[in-house]
């Protein structure tokens, strides 16, 4: 900590993406769950080296931890991150093995400054906003990854709506556009009603009786979902189908545009996560992708 100390406040906040009081606060929550892990990990059973054995860390917990948040903030490689600190990139890797998940288990702060760490807190979250008469807004966004070598792991990354390789994860948020819950991650070809109906939100949004505005990905989630009520944009009619009147349309029109006003708060949530440019092109294996999702949303949401 004493040599990430002399790294002028604004400097560290470009590189990391927190702030001095922040960073100080994950040093110390992050660093009591690397040390109880750590014991846990050397007391198990069956292990075979003596207390103290094995590969030493080259540099002090903070610059590990530097170094992780770095990574998320500019999507720098391991090489490079190495050659910035002095270490390998397998140096990086460990880090990047250890801390990852621990950010990701520290849970989205809501606005009420509840930490929302399980489905649970989420469906409290939920439930004041049905009492409070308001709504949820859901959207889905993608991350591009590298295409794939082998035919069979690259047709069900294939996004055919954005004509590329891609991860995807859905957002949730209050009315006001601040985060709740991140997650229905999946590959590129993964609808996004699909998506968040198998995923661990489906159940509180059903449970707390909210609201749902979403976009016209996601037209059917009421029903999907069992929710209390949904809105999402009309759709536009066919031309097989009578022209509506004239007043019909205006009223569609008025509808969809007012949706449109109200969900955009889910897209700046989204906006706010990809400050973070690990999200701009993904290249770790996909078994981070979660790690990296929860961990993005947990900073973001980190208080001041």
């Amino acid at each position: 900590m004493a040599q990430v100390r002399t790294i002028p406040a604004p400097v560290l906040k470009e590189l990391s993406g927190v702030s001095v009081e922040q960073f100080a606060r994950l040093v110390d929550e992050i660093g009591q769950a690397w040390e109880t892990a750590r014991f846990e990990r050397l007391e198990r059973p069956g292990r075979q080296r003596v207390q103290g054995a094995g590969r030493k860390h080259a540099i002090p917990f903070a610059a590990r931890l530097l170094m992780v948040l770095m990574y998320l903030r500019w999507n720098i490689s391991y090489r490079a991150l190495g050659g910035l600190f002095g270490v390998s990139k397998d140096a990086v890797l460990r880090s990047m093995n250890e801390l990852l998940p621990l950010l990701a288990a520290r849970g989205i702060t809501a606005p009420d400054g509840t930490v929302i760490a399980d489905t649970a807190a989420l469906e409290a979250q939920l439930a004041t906003l049905t009492d409070a008469q308001r709504a949820a807004l859901v959207d889905g966004t993608f991350v591009p990854v590298g295409r794939p070598r082998d035919w069979d792991v690259q047709k069900p990354l294939y996004n055919h709506h954005r004509g590329r390789h891609t991860r995807n994860f859905t957002a949730l948020t209050d009315d006001e556009g601040r985060l709740l819950w991140v997650g229905g991650t999946g590959v590129g070809s993964l609808h996004d009603l699909t998506a968040v109906a198998t995923s661990t939100a489906a159940s509180p949004l059903a449970e707390s009786k909210v609201t749902v505005l979403a976009d016209k990905a996601y037209r059917g989630i009421a029903k999907r979902l069992k929710l209390a009520g949904a809105f999402t944009p009309k759709p536009r009619r066919r031309k097989d189908r009578p022209a509506p009147s004239e007043g019909l349309a205006a009223a569609e029109k008025d509808f969809n545009r007012e949706i449109a006003k109200q969900r955009v708060k889910v897209e700046h949530a989204i906006r706010r996560l990809k400050v973070r440019r690990v999200l701009h092109g993904y290249r770790l294996h996909a078994r981070r992708f979660d790690d990296v999702v929860a961990a993005v949303a947990g900073l973001t949401t980190m208080p001041a």
